[in-house]
């Protein structure tokens, strides 16, 4: 299961989430809280600019309250890393991917003490940690596949529940990297590729995919089913779908992805089906 931004805006929604997993999932991966990637672009920027870390800290601290943990050793590496910045007076696309890493692993801090709460218990890890390892094109990495679905199956096939950041992976060398558009997707299809889940849930604030634009047809209708191919399609034609890479893992092991809304798990959603015909299966 994988969870979004939207879906992980506030504390409230985070343990909602949480409870969603108690219905069963081998591995769960998170996004940073809505709004919390913005803010930390906008840190890397202006690291100077104080009104922008304390709503970034007062939102992290007031949802781990709520949630029953801490986060500020992380928030506290987070600003040594902001004042190293401005005393250098430089931002490296190295150094925005380590910035922009904190949002995924404050939530998966966040989401781990949600899950305890629900009684269950599980371990935050970050894309590397968890096995997804990465070429070093800083801001776009991509995931060096045979390794990375290798080294998932072999960190995360048994133990506690894993809690692993959406976005992120690190180089052979261990750097951090971000993966780019899609990325917390493109993890969450990886990991299910390397587990061979059964299906992938990805959790969002949507029901699904549509027909068509509801702004321009408002009686567009939800799709219950569409094929990779045609999801692929859809996606390079602007459609609120997955990134078209994002599919990519899982339609190589012919794993089925499903589209689900956070807000109202009631309704099934879209089951993006594996185009096993083209296989020859």
């Amino acid at each position: 299961m994988k969870f979004g931004g939207s879906s992980l805006a506030t504390a409230a929604n985070i343990q909602h989430c949480a409870s969603l997993v108690k219905k069963g999932a081998s591995a769960v991966v998170v996004s940073a809280m809505g709004g919390t990637t913005d803010q930390l672009l906008e840190l890397a920027d202006s690291p100077k600019e104080d009104s922008l870390w304390k709503a970034l800290q007062s939102n992290h601290e007031e949802a781990a309250k709520e949630l029953g943990t801490d986060v500020s050793p992380l928030l506290d590496q987070l600003q040594h890393l902001l004042l190293g910045i401005s005393a250098v007076g430089e931002l490296t696309l190295r150094s925005k991917d380590l910035v922009l890493s904190f949002g995924e692993r404050l939530s998966s801090k966040l989401f781990v003490a949600a899950l305890a709460k629900e009684g269950l218990e599980a371990r935050a890890m970050t894309g590397g940690e968890a096995g997804i390892v990465t070429d070093d094109r800083f801001g776009e990495a991509t995931p060096l596949m045979n390794i990375s679905l290798y080294q998932l199956k072999e960190r995360l096939g048994s133990g506690t529940l894993p809690v692993i950041t959406g976005f992120l992976g690190a180089t052979q060398h261990g750097v951090t990297t971000t993966i780019g558009r899609g990325g917390s997707d493109y993890t969450a299809t990886l990991v299910g590729a390397a587990l061979e889940a059964d299906e992938i849930w990805i959790w969002s604030d949507v029901d699904g995919l549509l027909s068509a634009d509801p702004r321009i047809v408002p009686e567009a209708s939800l799709l219950t089913e569409v094929s990779c191919a045609e999801a692929i399609e859809m996606g390079q034609f602007g459609a609120k779908s997955m990134h078209p890479r994002a599919l990519e893992p899982a339609a190589e092991k012919g794993i089925p992805v499903r589209i689900r809304n956070t807000f109202h798990p009631e309704i099934e959603g879209t089951l993006i089906k594996p185009d096993t015909e083209e296989k020859g299966t």
